[in-house]
C-alpha cells in the first residue's frame, strides 16, 4: 500500500508495527503514528485511518488555501492551527464515546 505523506514502519528491535503520517507546510510538521495494535493487528486498518486523518487535514489546508485566493489574502489557518482544532475535535469525540460507555 502507498499513499503520499504516510509511511510503513516495521521495527524487529521494537514493538511497534504501523504507519507514519507527516505533513509538513511553512515550517510547521505534523506527524502521527497509527500502531497496528490499536487496530487489533491489522494493517489495513491502521492504513485506514492514517489516510482519513491525512484527507481530513489536507482537505482543510485546500480550503484555507483556496479562501485565501478568493480574498487575494494569506490564509489565516496553518498546519498547527488545523491540526490543533483536529486534536480537539478528536479528544471531545474520545470523552464523548467514553461516558456513553459508563453509562
Amino acid at each position: 500500500m502507498k499513499a503520499k505523506n504516510i509511511s510503513r514502519y516495521t521495527y524487529k528491535k521494537t514493538a511497534f508495527q504501523g504507519w507514519r503520517l507527516s505533513i509538513m507546510r511553512e515550517g510547521s510538521q505534523y506527524t502521527e503514528y497509527f500502531s497496528d495494535k490499536q487496530y487489533n493487528n491489522d494493517h489495513k486498518e491502521s492504513f485506514r485511518a492514517a489516510k482519513t486523518v491525512r484527507d481530513e487535514i489536507l482537505g482543510a489546508l485546500k480550503k484555507c488555501r483556496d479562501e485565501a485566493k478568493k480574498c487575494k489574502v494569506k490564509a489565516e489557518h496553518k498546519l498547527a492551527e488545523i491540526v490543533s482544532d483536529y486534536r480537539e475535535r478528536r479528544a471531545k469525540a474520545k470523552a464523548e464515546a467514553a461516558s456513553e460507555t459508563k453509562q
